[in-house]
């Protein structure tokens, strides 16, 4: 992002505490099966605390909007957000608590707000304290990039995004990449990636074309590769 001129900032949603530390996360293809699993059963935790209170989630994103137009480099009005696989939902949180944001993008993110089971624990708590309802950010240029064949956004979960969007005022565009799972955007090597070249570049330089059209004022500069090493322009593109 910063090489093609703008200011990025990434943000750590998950406090490192004793049982959670930031030595535990994105554990290696050499970790052991203890070492994932506590990775796995931490993260989704912590996760599923963040979506567990919508007004919190919302204010804590609007908290990190606020200090980001802090530094010097960036817009005090002007401002975008990407996300992969949780981080989607978190700027698709950020339309539905309308943020001053003019355009977001997701990579493989969940289209609804909702709790993890992964263990499939009969007793799992699955409440949401909702926010109140209100009026979106209508001003805001939705972009998401899914994979057809990711299992964690079905068909249905796509057309209730869709209504949901259009019943809101919001402008928005769905790409579905084909043959394409969850987790198509992060590189070899990170867990729970399902790398997936041709979607990785499509995807990036659709973002960038959304990014050029909403801040059209702004020169976007040409960059070889994105922040996976994907080359997005090359001598022939193959599928």
């Amino acid at each position: 992002l910063a090489q093609t001129g703008y200011v990025g900032v990434a943000v750590e949603l998950y406090k490192e505490t004793p049982e959670y530390t930031y030595a535990d996360r994105n554990p290696g293809r050499s970790a052991s099966a203890e070492e994932v699993k506590r990775h796995r059963s931490a993260g989704f935790g912590m996760m599923n605390g963040v979506k567990r209170n919508l007004i919190a989630f919302r204010g804590l994103m609007e908290a990190t909007l606020s200090a980001a137009r802090q530094h010097s480099a960036s817009h005090p009005q002007l401002a975008g957000g990407i996300g992969y696989c949780f981080g989607g939902v978190c700027v698709l949180e950020c339309v539905r608590g309308r943020l001053d944001m003019q355009a977001v993008v997701s990579f493989h993110g969940v289209l609804q707000t909702g709790l993890n089971n992964i263990d499939q624990d009969p007793n799992f708590d699955d409440r949401i304290q909702e926010a109140p309802k209100g009026p979106y950010a209508t001003w805001c240029r939705v972009l998401i990039e899914n994979g057809n064949a990711d299992v964690l956004v079905p068909q249905e979960s796509a057309i209730a995004f869709k209504k949901e969007m259009d019943d809101n005022g919001i402008d928005w565009q769905f790409h579905d990449h084909a043959k394409t799972p969850h987790g198509f955007a992060l590189p070899p090597g990170v867990f729970s990636a399902a790398y997936n070249q041709a979607a990785d570049r499509r995807s990036t330089l659709s973002m960038l074309q959304h990014f050029k059209e909403t801040w059209p004022d702004f020169p976007q500069y040409t960059v070889a590769r994105n922040a996976a090493g994907t080359l997005l322009y090359p001598p022939r593109a193959r599928l």
